[in-house]
């Protein structure tokens, strides 16, 4: 079972698949690990992280939502894939140093 910062990291790994995917001409595989990973990873850390920062949250559930699947669909450049991707990493290490001092808080407190 994964840690909420470990889990952050699998969404990162999974979203640099999706560009990879997409990059193999396989837009419909990248759309799905897409949703699965909104579904099975994000929405489970997505508690902890909106008592932190509930505006990165409603962000990045935007991306996953919204940004990403529009640009997927759109037949975008794999550059602009990329970049949307990017952008997402750099709030999901946020959303991971968030997580990251909550479970510290969480040791301190037992």
């Amino acid at each position: 079972n994964l840690t909420q910062p470990e889990t952050i990291d699998e969404i990162k790994h999974r979203l640099d698949r999706v560009v990879a995917k997409y990059a193999e001409r396989l837009p419909e595989s990248a759309v799905s690990i897409v949703h699965d990973t909104y579904l099975h990873l994000f929405e489970g850390v997505e508690g902890a992280l909106i008592a932190q920062d509930a505006d990165l949250v409603e962000d990045l559930e935007k991306d996953f939502n919204v940004t990403l699947p529009k640009a997927l669909a759109s037949k975008s450049s794999v550059d602009d894939i990329r970049s949307v991707v990017e952008d997402m990493q750099t709030k999901l290490d946020s959303a991971r140093i968030l997580l990251v001092q909550v479970e510290k808080k969480q040791k301190d407190v037992f």
